[in-house]
């Protein structure tokens, strides 16, 4: 695992990914060398000024994603490891997604403020927003 300050120079969604490069039988363009990280986006990405920020940051976001991309690393390296080569699966995302986010939800990490989003989400009107 990774916590970057140039991540976000070239990556244009999300605060962490998977770096599962050496996961396919032909390298995809920009791959060279192995996988299996994990990059989170530093401190100075967010603006943390505070103390109680920076504590948020320590004791809730990097434990609780640590969770999910390590889920979502699983999910990429146990059929590589199985079948020899990556495999992709068709599933809709919220189901890669929803599995990442139940191993918070069971360690109790992050679980409060998942639930608070949740809560948040659906109580919007709009359609689009309420897909928590």
């Amino acid at each position: 695992m990774f916590i970057s300050s140039t991540m976000m120079d070239v990556r244009t969604s999300g605060e962490a990914y998977v770096d599962g490069c050496h996961l396919f039988d032909v390298l995809p363009p920009g791959c060279s060398g192995p996988g299996e990280f994990i990059y989170f986006a530093a401190l100075d990405h967010f603006k943390v000024d505070t103390e109680a920020a920076r504590e948020f940051f320590v004791s809730d976001y990097y434990p609780g994603n640590i969770l999910h991309e390590t889920v979502h690393l699983l999910q990429m390296a146990h059929p590589y490891r199985r079948f020899g080569g990556y495999r992709s699966y068709s599933s809709p995302a919220y189901l890669s997604e929803g599995q990442a986010e139940l191993v918070k939800f069971l360690s109790g990490i992050s679980a409060e403020r998942n639930w608070q989003r949740v809560a948040e989400n659906l109580n919007y009107y709009e359609p689009a927003r309420q897909n928590p």
